[in-house]
């Protein structure tokens, strides 16, 4: 069963040079054969993630947008349109969180945090809906967290926005599976936990990783690679019959407590 798809077009929103799950989905995509369009909020990060996958012999694009914003994603899609003239592929991966308690968060921090994790889905999905249905062709997946099921738990404190945030991409997503796949759109929903991003280690103490590891059945955390490999699967022809899926990336750990 492979995952090669032909020079599609596929936007991945976050994969900028600071974003390690975006930066490895928008690297899956391309060397599947796919054009990768490289979303990032900073244009000199798109734009290092771009030319870092043209130097490796893909095909890249950068587009600098705020995905939270709906201006700047109708621009982001039109742009994108206009170059290519078709979107295959939208995987929504940019994400932020908050380390401010519920008793304490303020209400503009609920709000950007419900507008970057949320309302960017809501956004991008809407803005490419009806580009796919008139292809009669498209994939839309989208980066939940096992968090959006079981709330954040001793590993991940002080999330919960964030699983709030989550939790609404599983159910908007299968309502959106549901009104699209008709058009021979699939919408699905990857859900990662505890990923060990590169540079990003450090603020894991020791004895904290030892017993996460031991709570996770495959006993190693996830990487950047292992999401993007079950990303560039459900965009890919072989998971043309799958859709409304919320697919757990967790070496087993929604198993568990």
């Amino acid at each position: 069963m492979g995952t090669e798809v032909v020079r599609r077009v596929a936007i991945v929103t976050g994969a900028g040079s600071t974003g390690g799950l975006g930066k490895a989905i928008a690297r899956a995509l391309a060397r599947a054969g796919n054009v990768a369009v490289v979303n990032d909020l900073e244009e000199a990060s798109a734009g290092e993630t771009a030319k870092k996958l043209i130097e490796e012999g893909y095909e890249a694009f950068p587009v600098a947008a705020d995905v939270s914003d709906a201006e700047a994603v109708e621009g982001m899609v039109a742009e994108v349109l206009n170059r290519f003239n078709r979107i295959d592929i939208l995987v929504n991966c940019v994400g932020i969180r908050t380390k401010a308690l519920i008793s304490e968060i303020k209400a503009d921090e609920i709000d950007r945090v419900l507008a970057v994790n949320l309302t960017s889905v809501i956004l991008c999905t809407n803005a490419v809906a009806g580009i796919m249905k008139r292809q009669q062709f498209g994939r839309v997946v989208s980066i939940g967290s096992t968090a959006g099921r079981r709330g954040g738990g001793e590993y991940m404190t002080s999330t919960s926005i964030y699983s709030a945030a989550k939790a609404g991409i599983g159910g908007f997503s299968r309502s959106a599976a549901r009104e699209l796949g008709p058009f021979g759109i699939t919408v699905n929903v990857v859900a990662p936990f505890l990923i060990d991003v590169p540079g990003r280690s450090h603020r894991r103490p020791p004895e904290m990783v030892e017993e996460m590891l031991r709570n996770i059945p495959m006993r190693r955390l996830g990487t950047p690679e292992d999401v993007a490999a079950a990303v560039a699967f459900l965009a890919s022809d072989a998971a043309s019959y799958i859709t409304g899926v919320e697919l757990d990336v967790n070496g087993g750990w929604h198993m568990e407590g």
